[in-house]
This record gives structure tokens, C-alpha cells and sequence, in this order.
């Protein structure tokens, strides 16, 4: 995680290890840019104190006490005036072999972020830093470090963070070199690989995370939620994979649970909480702040139990019509069981899932007496203590329900409510129209463009020789990544010429590459969701194909809640077909182009209003069949 956006890079290697150290500290202009310096580290405690030497201390005073508990972290919250003073030589952390000063976030990889690097001395660009100097470490220092080569992993910052996967997985390989029997580790290189799209050798990596530390929480979800891509996996294979997590890590819980008193008939409406650490400009924040500010409208109580970090308008807006917003980013699962548990919270919803930064055990100790999911994940929990799970007819039909542990309650219209981005540009004219040829394009994550969704993309290509293929995504920004992906298409008879494969941007350039693509072709089985509703709000229709899962059937609701069922194929061979025939009929192409944002904006998809009124007549009367 990067300060402001300053990337962070400090690193060696267990072989380049001696006795001098960089360190470095932020007296440079970057400094004025920071309101707050967030510094999150390893729990001192779970360390030997050789590690740190007589610096343990020292740290611990410097920072005034301001600890809190963050599972086997710490979380530190440091104002911007102690970095425009000079930094002495005391102020610094050293943690294995790096010396951490103040206003640098460090952490082992699978704390914040998916990606390590690990990197030489000289690696450390000067740009990056102000001032840099040496200091020694002790011989036991060194020796201790040794004996832990799990914490040469250093985060980058988001930025940088998807250019630099093949550094990652080169680096977590190295790491479990030196140590093969590395839980965190294998879980790390497991999400890395998962980033590049290479979905079967990151399952090994959580099975295996998972067999050297059995109630290894994080690599479980990380595994469940990677199923989720591959090709093959079946509704019942789901929901036997979530129910072995509830027995491992949230069965245990079960006895630990305080029971809420019954739910009495205290309020007009009941009391509402929502648990997430994507309150902001990410897809559960997209498909969520309308919902708040309509639900504040029709007098709810609202809560929010938020484990974001950073702060943005739309974080602003859902904090405005929050009753109680609470940063629990630090706290431990039982903390803040506790403190949902004294807000007197009667319905409380799961906004993550297995994905990252959940709190599932949480939900796991019951802390309100009705909890929900919806929006964050992909269908079932697999937790008892989940009671319901929000969705639609087109996300789960009747002959599904069995595959899911959770009761399934269905929205009338769609499961899902969007926010269109106020900065998007105007819907363009078909690029067909100038171009000469069609474009197909994806901007989607790479775990989604699995083999076989490379195949049946490429048999479209073929069939329509004259047609293109634009993808865009972080993971393109890696030249081999990229390479590794136009082999992929050449092995099935594409030419690499006919394939623009595009890095990362900023959201205004995203938004404005849809203009250059005449459809949008859906991957599977998970299917796209957020690129979905940018691509229908820019005027590019979507061709879909829904599967049984959960995961695969997002663009076919979306689609549906909007009456644009003309791109929704039974199968994939019907996948193909439209896809090659829409293709060849311009003129139907930019009669569907022309309607498609007017269709949206007065669709139920992005009608606030409506979509609030529903879900409070359906928490309405769960809640009072509760009561009752």
C-alpha cells in the first residue's frame, strides 16, 4: 500500500543479506502531500525479539501507544507533523531486513495487499526517497532473519501493484525456496498466480497453505472464492468446498456465541448493519450508495462497520446518511462482534463474502439476530450463522435453492442497483462505422479469461475474420503476461495482429476505451458485473452466456433488468452464433447502441427509489416474521 500514491519499494533477499541495511525516511515534498501516515506492521508480539533488538521498544514509545489489535498486526495511525521534523536514528522500525521509518506502510504481503517483491539493496530507487543512509544489524538479528524468510516480502503500492505480478510470483518463489513449508507464503503466490488468470496452479497454493496451517482462514476464503473462476465447478461442488470452512473455522465459534436478546417490536423499522471494506469507489460501493441514501430517505437506521482504509465522495455520501458509521479497520473479529452486538443491530449485512478483507468471523459469532448477504460474493457463504441471502429470479432459480446454505430471498427486479459514473463521456457512434471491421472487447479481470473461454473467443474470431479483439486490465501492463495471453490466441489459429492488448489507465481513459469496442463479449463462468454496467452505460451491448453458478448469471440479471434480452445465449455454441451474427448486422448494431443508456437510466437496474422500497418491504417483513 502506497502513501498517497507514492510507490514503495524496499527490499533484499535472504542471500544478499549482511550487515548493512537501507534505510530511508520522507523528507521530501511528498511529505506535504499526506494528511495521515498509515503504518501497519506484523505483530510485535508474534516475533522474536531478536528481530527487532533493542528498536521493540523504542517503536512502541514512539508511536505513544496508538496500537490497536489487528489480528497478528498492528495498526498505527501517525498525523503528518512527525514526518516535517527531522527523523532520528531511533525513530525507525527494523523489521527482518528492512528498517521501516516512520510513514512507511509495511506488512507481510497477505495482509494488505496479494503481491510481494523482494529486492536488492540497489533496487531501491533514489526518486522514491529522500534521504538514505546505513545501520547495522547484530549477528542475532541476522540469524533470527534467517530463520524467517517469510517476511522478505514487501508490499508495493497499488499502483504498482498488478505491472508487477511476475515479480511477485518470481518472489514468493524464491521465499519458499528458502522456506518450503510457508503457509502465508503459498497463499500469497497462490493469489498472484490467480491474478495472471493461472487458476489451477493458485488452487494448489491455497490447498497446500491450507495443509500446513489447517485454520488458515484467509487462504480458505482465498480458495473459495478462486473456485469460483474455474471452469467445471458445480453448484454442488461449491457448497461442499464453503461447508468445509464452516466446519473448520466457523463451527468452533458456535460455542463462543453470546445470544442477542429476541427481537422485540422496539422500533418502527428494524435497526440495519452493514459490514464491509469497500464503503467507496469500488463495485460494492457502485452498487450500494443509492441503496443507503434511499433507505436514509424512508427513516431506516443505518450502521456501517467499515475496514476501508481510504477515504473518497462516495465513502462521504453513504457516511452522510449513516446513523452510526464505526472504522474498525484494527479490530479484532470479536471486537467487533461485540460492538454490533451493543449497537442493538437487528438485521446485519455481509458485504464481502469470501473475498478480500472479509469478516466472516464475525457473521460466524452471530452478533446480530438476522444476518444477510448480498452484493460482495458469489452465492453461498457456506456459514449457519448466515440466515439469508439477497438475489433474483435470473441470479437463483427455485431448482438452485438446495445448493445454498443461506435462505434465499428474492428481489422482484434485479439483486443489484447501480450507480452510472457522473464523469462518464457521451455514447459514441458504433467505431464499426469508421473502422471498417468490428470490435469485440473484455475488460475484464484476467481470472476470468480462462482456456477455454480463450477458445470459444478465438472460434468467434475465426469465424468472422474481419472482426478485432480489445482487452484491457492491470495484469496486461506485465509484458509476459501479455505475451502469455497472445500465445494463448495464436495457439487456436488468431492472428496476434487482430488482438490490442491494453494496460491499465486512469477511470476517465476506461471509460472513454469502450468507445473503441462494438460488443462486449462475457466471460465465463463468471461473468462480468460492474464492466457489465459500464459497458450497457457507454452503449456497448454485452453478448452473455449464463452457467448454473452464481458467479455466471450477473450480466444475464443485469440484462434481463434492463429488457435487453437480445444478447443472452442458452449455451455456448448459441454464444458463438450471436456473437458472429451481430457482427455482421451494423445496422442492428447501432440500433441497440443508440437506446442502450436511455434503456439503463429508466431501468429498475438504476432506479434508487424503487429499488430501496423493495428491499425495505422485504426486510420489513422478515424482520416481523422474526418478531413474531
Amino acid at each position: 500500500m502506497g502513501l498517497g500514491g507514492v510507490p514503495i519499494q524496499l527490499n533484499c533477499s535472504a542471500d544478499q543479506l549482511d550487515r548493512n541495511f537501507v534505510i530511508a525516511d520522507l523528507m521530501s515534498d511528498q511529505s506535504e502531500k499526506m494528511q495521515s501516515i498509515n503504518v501497519i506492521g506484523i505483530g510485535l508480539k508474534d516475533l522474536p525479539v531478536s528481530l527487532f533488538g533493542g528498536l521493540q521498544t523504542t517503536a512502541l514509545m514512539m508511536l505513544d501507544g496508538g496500537c490497536q489489535g489487528f489480528g497478528n498486526r498492528r495498526h498505527f495511525s501517525v498525523p503528518k507533523s512527525w514526518l516535517l521534523r527531522k527523523i532520528d536514528a531511533d525513530d525507525f522500525f527494523v523489521v527482518a531486513n528492512v528498517h521501516v521509518p516512520v510513514g512507511i506502510c509495511w506488512s507481510t504481503p497477505d495482509h494488505l495487499a496479494p503481491h510481494g517483491v523482494v529486492r536488492g539493496i540497489d533496487d531501491v530507487h533514489p526518486r522514491q526517497f529522500g534521504k538514505s543512509c546505513r545501520r547495522n544489524l547484530t549477528d542475532d538479528q541476522i540469524a533470527s532473519f534467517r530463520k524467517h524468510p517469510e517476511l522478505v516480502g514487501f508490499i508495493r503500492s497499488d499502483q504498482e501493484r498488478r505491472p508487477a505480478i511476475q515479480s511477485a510470483i518470481t518472489c514468493f518463489r524464491r521465499a519458499l525456496k528458502l522456506k518450503p513449508s510457508d503457509a502465508v507464503a503459498h497463499s500469497n503466490l497462490g493469489t498472484a498466480l490467480k491474478d495472471q488468470g493461472l487458476l489451477d496452479e493458485a488452487v494448489a497454493c491455497f490447498r497446500r497453505a491450507l495443509e500446513l496451517k489447517p485454520d488458515y482462514t484467509i487462504a480458505h476464503s482465498n480458495l473459495l472464492l478462486t473456485l469460483q473462476y474455474c471452469d467445471g465447478v458445480t453448484l454442488p461442488e461449491l457448497a461442499a468446498a464453503h461447508a468445509e470452512f464452516e466446519r473448520r473455522h466457523a463451527a468452533p465459534l458456535h460455542r463462543t456465541i453470546v445470544r442477542a436478546a429476541n427481537i422485540q417490536n422496539r422500533r418502527d423499522r428494524p435497526r440495519l448493519g452493514f459490514v464491509s471494506a469497500d464503503f467507496g469507489r469500488h463495485p460494492v460501493g457502485f452498487f450500494l450508495v443509492r441503496v443507503l441514501e434511499n433507505l436514509f430517505q424512508e427513516k431506516y437506521e443505518m450502521f456501517c462497520y467499515s475496514d476501508r482504509n481510504v477515504k473518497d465522495d462516495l465513502t462521504h455520501r453513504m457516511q452522510s446518511v449513516s446513523m452510526n458509521w464505526h472504522d474498525v479497520l484494527g479490530m479484532s473479529d470479536t471486537r467487533v462482534a461485540e460492538l454490533i452486538r451493543s449497537d442493538e443491530i437487528d438485521i446485519l449485512f455481509d458485504l464481502a463474502g469470501h473475498t478480500g478483507h472479509n469478516r466472516m468471523l464475525v457473521f460466524a459469532r452471530k452478533p446480530a439476530p438476522i444476518q444477510m448477504t448480498w452484493i460482495g460474493y458469489e452465492g453461498t457463504t457456506g456459514l449457519s450463522a448466515m440466515d439469508y441471502l439477497i438475489a433474483d429470479q435470473n441470479m437463483i432459480p427455485k431448482e438452485s435453492e438446495v445448493h445454498y446454505r443461506e435462505r434465499v430471498l428474492r428481489m422482484p427486479d434485479g439483486y443489484l442497483c447501480y450507480e452510472p459514473p457522473d464523469s462518464a463521456p457521451s455514447v459514441s457512434p458504433p467505431p464499426s462505422l469508421t473502422n471498417g471491421y468490428v470490435t469485440f472487447g473484455s475488460f475484464n479481470n484476467l481470472a476470468k479469461i480462462t482456456p477455454h473461454v480463450v477458445k470459444v473467443w478465438s472460434e468467434i474470431l475465426r469465424r468472422s475474420p474481419s472482426t478485432k479483439l480489445i482487452m484491457k486490465y492491470g495484469g496486461l501492463g506485465d509484458p509476459l503476461v501479455k505475451q502469455r495471453y497472445l500465445d494463448a490466441f495464436v495457439a487456436h489459429g488468431v492472428d496476434s495482429q487482430r488482438l490490442t492488448l491494453l494496460p491499465p489507465s486512469s477511470y476517465a481513459e476506461y471509460l472513454a476505451s469502450y468507445c473503441e469496442v462494438d460488443f462486449m463479449l462475457d466471460p465465463f463462468p463468471f461473468s462480468g458485473s460492474t464492466t457489465t454496467c459500464e459497458a450497457l452505460w457507454m452503449g456497448v451491448p454485452v453478448i452473455t452466456c449464463p452457467f448454473e453458478t452464481f458467479a455466471s448469471r450477473h450480466s444475464f440479471s443485469h440484462l434481463s433488468n434492463i429488457g435487453a434480452t437480445e444478447t443472452i445465449a442458452q449455451s455456448l455454441d448459441e454464444y458463438v452464433e450471436l456473437a458472429v451474427s451481430l457482427s455482421g448486422d451494423l445496422s442492428q448494431m447501432a440500433a441497440i447502441r443508440t437506446r442502450l443508456r436511455q434503456r439503463m437510466q429508466s431501468s429498475p437496474l438504476c432506479d434508487g427509489h424503487r429499488f430501496a422500497a423493495n428491499l425495505g418491504a422485504m426486510l420489513q417483513s422478515t424482520w416481523e416474521s422474526h418478531v413474531n
